[in-house]
């Protein structure tokens, strides 16, 4: 075929004939895909694609529109007509935030958040083989809105409610957005250190989870030590002490809770 100018979209179709495509991508849809190699006398080099190009269409549709299953699905398909592009601004901008909906089927998330709202929250981890990871959402993504709510208006509390919903319709962005919410959101979590010494028998606060993640204080007994150092319900016990949560297992947390004096990081 005759290269597309460099600042237009083409169009390319595998027929049956074609077995293997001889293009890998750099992720899966939601959201538009740039071509990440192309195989030396493969199929895709005889079509002119190019590294870099940008994925926008499989056989009609529109990759912002479809989950990675259905793009798998499609890819396998004979005829095959891509619709391609050079990168641009444009393009980099379509990409940078997406929508993904969890519908009456999906129990489990297998994504866990950073922090929580109010403020924009950020990915910390998606499991392999989760719903999280068939929609391409990939650590350091950011949730902006759930269910049509701005993260930056609501609190942690509804947050989680939501997020028990379905359908759960989730916006993320692939890198955190400058504005005023996240601004708020990293003056609020300030982090503060509190040491229990050996008198301190109980710590008087329950922790939802286990290493290796952090922990939500979801209750501090009133009159107890936790409340006497101002630990708050929905605080995040980051690390004990000196020991990051995210770099011990659950074995471990029990056995440094036990020890006096100890050391906790919470924000």
């Amino acid at each position: 075929m005759t290269a597309a100018p460099d600042n237009e979209e083409y169009s390319v179709i595998a027929d049956e004939s074609v077995q293997e495509l001889g293009i890998a991508f750099d992720g899966d849809p939601p959201g538009y895909v740039a071509i990440e190699s192309v195989a030396k006398t493969g199929w895709g080099e005889s079509q002119d694609i190019r590294v870099g190009d940008i994925l926008f269409e499989v056989n009609g549709q529109d990759l912002e529109k479809i989950d990675a299953a259905r793009f798998k699905r499609e890819l396998t398909e004979r005829p095959l007509q891509l619709v391609l592009g050079p990168p641009s601004d444009g393009a980099e901008s379509e990409r940078k935030e997406y929508e993904v909906v969890a519908d009456k089927g999906i129990q489990k998330l297998g994504i866990v958040p950073d922090r929580f709202p109010p403020g924009y929250v950020p990915i910390r981890s998606v499991a392999e083989g989760s719903w999280g990871a068939s929609q391409n959402i990939r650590p350091g993504h950011v949730i902006l809105e759930v269910n049509g709510l701005d993260l930056g208006e609501i609190d942690a509390d509804r947050f989680k409610q939501e997020l028990q919903g379905r359908p759960l319709k989730l916006v993320l962005a692939e890198e955190p957005p400058e504005s005023d919410h996240e601004k708020v959101q990293h003056e609020d979590m300030v982090e503060y250190t509190v040491t229990a010494d050996q008198s301190i028998h109980k710590l008087g606060r329950t922790p939802r989870g286990q290493p290796p993640d952090y922990l939500e204080i979801v209750s501090v007994a009133a009159g107890g030590w936790g409340a006497s150092v101002s630990i708050r319900e929905g605080d995040l016990l980051v690390e004990v002490n000196g020991v990051d949560l995210r770099d011990m297992d659950a074995g471990k947390f029990k056995q440094e809770i036990q020890v006096r004096p100890l050391k906790l990081v919470l924000e």
